[in-house]
């Protein structure tokens, strides 16, 4: 990461500002589906807000300048919850948040790309450039990478909570088998980061490419 504030500093400062930006629309959509459902929890601790310092906290932002990698947490109490499932609409309003943004901001690189011509430069190999394309194709790319990490099924992601609620035996793992998938998760997170951030972007350009086609655009 520190690499790329020496070679591209626009990418970088647009990374930070999306990864920001989308960790607190994930944690805010938790914070609010959880007040819906009955539990006041997040607002009673002031996760009612955009605020990164509130929640990501300055660890989570200065791991994110310095690695690339960041998260946030919203306080949560399932007991204070209306229905069996609303801890599992919780977990899952997060990552369809990113979900929603990812689609946003896709719709808004295509409308950029078809309007002004200008493409991401990762098409054409100019790494060192950066544009408003490339910011929004950065944007829908973050947002896809943290929609797909998220649903993974190992505590203590989201895609955990909901996986247990679809089947309640996930529920009876021991707490040294839960601990042991996290450390799998945090091997997986270091060794397989990179295919992951290239799904998403091979995704995001495969949607991009596909809708410049079918409205006629040719650069």
């Amino acid at each position: 990461m520190i690499s790329l504030l020496t070679n591209n500093p626009p990418q970088y400062f647009a990374i930070i500002i999306i990864v920001t930006f989308s960790i607190c629309m994930h944690e805010l959509s938790h914070a609010y589906m959880a007040v819906w459902q009955g539990d006041d929890t997040p607002a009673e601790n002031g996760h009612l807000t955009l605020n990164p310092m509130v929640q990501m906290g300055p660890t989570s932002l200065i791991v994110l300048a310095i690695v690339g990698i960041s998260w946030g947490a919203v306080p949560v109490n399932p007991l204070r919850m209306r229905h069996k499932w609303s801890h599992a609409l919780v977990a899952f309003a997060g990552p369809l948040m990113n979900l929603i943004l990812a689609i946003l901001f896709c719709a808004i690189a295509i409308i950029v790309i078809y309007n002004t011509g200008m493409i991401p430069t990762h098409w054409t190999n100019q790494r060192n450039m950066f544009g408003p394309q490339d910011f929004f194709f950065w944007g829908a790319t973050m947002n896809m990478v943290l929609f797909l990490f998220n649903l993974t099924p190992a505590p203590p992601l989201d895609g955990y909570t909901v996986a247990s609620f679809l089947f309640p035996q996930m529920n009876r793992m021991n707490q040294e088998l839960k601990n042991g998938l996290l450390v799998g998760l945090l091997i997986l997170v270091f060794f397989s980061a990179g295919l992951l951030f290239q799904f998403a972007g091979s995704i995001i350009d495969t949607i991009i490419i596909t809708i410049l086609k079918i409205v006629g655009f040719s650069s």
